[in-house]
């Protein structure tokens, strides 16, 4: 009997314990944590990189429009893009430079084909951001915020930043090509 009664006393004890420092533990991260200060947006630490991407415009005679379903990717090209016309451009095609800042992300792009009610047809080339390796990703970004966490701060983490873009045309395309 008298076993008993000192076993629960212990396990009293130590229930009460741990309640005990695991609220001092959260206590203290709390304090941790309303430390922290925001650090704006951050880009991933890579080497600049850059691509050629060569787009047949097939038998299309109106427009054609690039663009970027991604806000951030679409203000970018706006912003930093440029059209040149050459006659080193074989016509019938658009050539894409693209160098950009990043961990591990490549542009990709699909077009879209359509034709309006008075005969027009165009092409739309929207250009994306592919990871090669999401594992890659997920290192890059756990590095760049365990960096931050050490000096006080937390970020919004980008994996890639256009420097800048270089649409190249054939005189014969130069007016039917937009950044849109």
């Amino acid at each position: 009997m008298r076993n008993k009664r000192t076993f629960r006393w212990t396990c009293l004890g130590l229930l009460c314990g741990g309640l005990l420092l695991t609220g001092i533990g959260v206590g203290v991260q709390l304090v941790e944590a309303s430390s922290l200060s925001y650090g704006g947006v951050q880009l991933v630490e890579g080497a600049p990189q850059s691509s050629h991407i060569v787009v047949e415009l097939g038998d299309t005679t109106g427009p054609i429009s690039i663009f970027s379903h991604d806000g951030e990717f679409s203000s970018q090209l706006r912003a930093l893009g440029r059209i040149e016309v050459r006659d080193t451009v074989t016509p019938g095609t658009v050539e894409l430079d693209l160098r950009y800042e990043g961990a591990n992300m490549t542009p990709g792009y699909w077009t879209d084909d359509w034709t309006d009610d008075s005969g027009s047809n165009g092409r739309d080339i929207c250009l994306y951001w592919q990871s090669r390796s999401d594992l890659a990703l997920l290192l890059a970004c756990k590095d760049q915020l365990l960096a931050d966490l050490k000096s006080g701060r937390v970020s919004d983490y980008t994996c890639w930043q256009l420097t800048e873009a270089v649409v190249s045309v054939h005189p014969d395309d130069a007016q039917r090509v937009h950044l849109g």
